[in-house]
């Protein structure tokens, strides 16, 4: 299994019809054999950016993906929508839970955090995690700190979260503002946060 997240800025001005080309690539997308999840989110604090969250079975199916006509249409027209290169990572497997990743190393630590917010929550959600990444970007390991929000789904939000270490991420665990954000977020959430971790060095292109 490999998952991938693919960062893309576009210019200010053509989000709506980036939108639109990547909203067919998604839905062409989720018919192919070998994809199990590709999912569209919109930056929460820079509508010009966008990420795209995407599972598939192995490096054959991304493969194909990329031969396909739809993928091959929609890279064309993203060289007239972006003013910057396309970030991607690319991971083995689909992560592990966060009960799973305890143990001390010093690689780099990628997480990707979903939260679920109750649709008439969703202002007051929006205020107080951007109080959380002000705070998490201060932190000297953290490394990435970005939220998204999904295109289909107006109350689920992506974190994706990069730290320079374990020790990074267990300080981010005890800071203030982490754990405010735990204690003040609970009443807004419709489900459980889920969390994954990818522990490795991300493939990027």
């Amino acid at each position: 299994m490999k998952t991938i997240f693919a960062t893309v800025h576009v210019q200010p001005g053509r989000e709506g019809e980036f939108r639109i080309a990547a909203e067919k690539l998604v839905f062409a997308t989720r018919g192919e054999s070998g994809n199990q999840e590709f999912n569209l989110y919109h930056g929460a604090g820079c509508p010009s950016d966008f990420l795209f969250t995407e599972t598939y079975t192995g490096e054959t199916a991304i493969e194909k993906h990329r031969q396909e006509p739809h993928f091959q249409t929609f890279l064309k027209e993203l060289e007239t929508f972006v003013n910057a290169p396309m970030d991607v990572m690319i991971f083995n497997g689909n992560g592990t839970s966060a009960e799973d990743n305890q143990e001390e190393n010093t690689t780099m630590i990628t997480i990707n955090a979903t939260v679920y917010v109750k649709d008439d929550k969703i202002s007051n959600y929006g205020e107080l995690a951007q109080t959380l990444i002000a705070g998490t970007h201060n932190e000297p390991g953290n490394l990435r700190y970005d939220m998204y929000q999904s295109t289909e789904r107006p109350g689920e939000f992506v974190f994706i979260e990069q730290y320079a270490n374990q020790a990074a991420l267990d300080a981010h665990h005890v800071a203030t503002h982490f754990t405010s954000f735990l204690k003040r977020v609970e009443p807004l959430m419709a489900k459980e946060m889920t969390v994954v971790v990818f522990r490795e060095m991300p493939t990027t292109e």
